[in-house]
């Protein structure tokens, strides 16, 4: 067993109402103004007013709404001019994945008083921050609050880019299933399904260890029981109770582990489309499966035990196999039958994205060089979840 180290952070408290330890660390660390960065939607719940009201008793409190999907540098070097002479010692990011990136992103920029894009173009080191960021997940999926990157959109390249590195990450991770009884099917699962991706590509990944793998395992197996029970009960608590769970044992993956091709391959498509991150992930996930089958057969195999499609009597590929339909069906139980023609890509484009497509490709077992990239772009223009398994491998 290869050595590997497991060191987060980020203080992490888990369980409904976990939300009231903001008031406890506001109290301690003795804030002079907050920040709170989240959508106008959300700060109309009344969950997240009564943290507003909280906040308030301690210091002047200050509200940034612009947060778009795939969050651009723009917003943030707007939010960094409203509030850099202010004394902002407390950062606050209420959301879901767009709205944490851009909350990390924020508190990094007002730390250093330069934009994300000075900060990635200067390949800067991302110092610590004396700031306090802290973040609540309103929805399971991203695993951003304990993730150690904040994925941009830089509007004037049209790419996706990313300040990463362990100081971006929070001082404290709030999470609280409560905070996601709200969230409509159709976010459940596009998002439960973003989880699936983290649990399988943090175990496939060559940076994978047995700690990072048996969080992977306790993920899937929480993603396959209970994103399901959405579609009959959308309150179901247990199910957005373990789901939530999922989510954080993925955004702790996400720093210790790395995920595969298919997140380094959907930022282009990202980038190009202004599509959900994860709706990219669905259209490149056949593709992704049949390129990747060969050289991850026998940890496929042990995906089917953990999700209960394994059997003894029958070989380690027809296992793999057996596991694959099983997450197409998912794909299509929760309406993720997509391809990247349905998101108006074309052939035309696999070059443009391809020369776009960056980061640590190399974690991924079946990434050889460019051609892999070019192969699985192509692919994923006409295969979708609902290719018979026999024709997909």
């Amino acid at each position: 067993m290869s050595i590997f180290h497991v060191n987060i952070p980020t203080e992490v408290s888990f369980g409904e109402g976990c939300r009231f330890s903001l008031n406890t660390i506001l109290r301690e660390s003795d804030p002079k103004q907050i920040l709170f960065i989240g959508t106008k939607s959300g700060f109309q719940r009344s969950l997240v007013k009564d943290l507003l009201a909280d906040a308030e008793q301690y210091c002047p409190i200050h509200i940034w709404e612009q947060v778009r999907p795939n969050p651009r540098i723009s917003d943030i070097e707007a939010c960094l001019a409203s509030f850099k002479d202010k004394l902002i010692t407390h950062i606050i990011g209420v959301g879901g994945g767009s709205v944490l990136d851009q909350a990390k992103a924020t508190a990094m920029s007002l730390e250093v008083g330069l934009s994300p894009q000075v900060l990635i173009e200067t390949k800067r080191l991302l110092p610590k921050r004396k700031n306090k960021l802290i973040l609540l997940p309103t929805v399971s999926g991203s695993g951003a609050e304990l993730s150690y990157g904040a994925i941009l959109t830089d509007e004037q390249s049209g790419e996706k880019v990313g300040l990463r590195g362990k100081n971006i990450a929070p001082d404290y991770a709030l999470v609280d299933p409560e905070m996601t009884y709200s969230v409509p099917l159709a976010l459940s699962y596009i998002s439960g399904f973003d989880i699936f991706t983290h649990a399988l590509e943090t175990y496939l990944s060559q940076k994978a260890s047995p700690f990072t793998a048996s969080n992977s395992q306790a993920a899937m197996i929480r993603v396959f029981s209970f994103l399901p029970v959405l579609k009959h009960n959308l309150e179901d608590r247990e199910a957005r109770r373990n789901l939530a769970y999922a989510s954080m044992l993925m955004g702790i993956n996400l720093a210790l582990s790395s995920t595969c091709m298919p997140h380094r391959l959907q930022y282009p498509v990202g980038a190009a489309t202004d599509t959900a991150h994860a709706l990219g992930l669905a259209a490149l996930y056949p593709a992704w499966l049949r390129h990747v089958f060969p050289q991850a057969t026998i940890k496929l195999a042990k995906c089917a035990e953990w999700i209960g499609v394994h059997r003894n009597d029958i070989s380690d590929s027809e296992n793999a196999a057996s596991f694959v339909k099983r997450v197409l069906l998912l794909m299509k139980e929760i309406n993720l039958n997509v391809t990247l023609k349905d998101l108006n890509l074309s052939e035309q484009d696999i070059g443009a994205l391809s020369d776009k497509v960056s980061g640590m490709l190399e974690t991924d077992p079946s990434y050889k060089s460019r051609i892999d990239i070019m192969k699985i772009y192509t692919d994923a223009l006409k295969l979708s979840c609902s290719e018979p398994i026999e024709e997909l491998l």
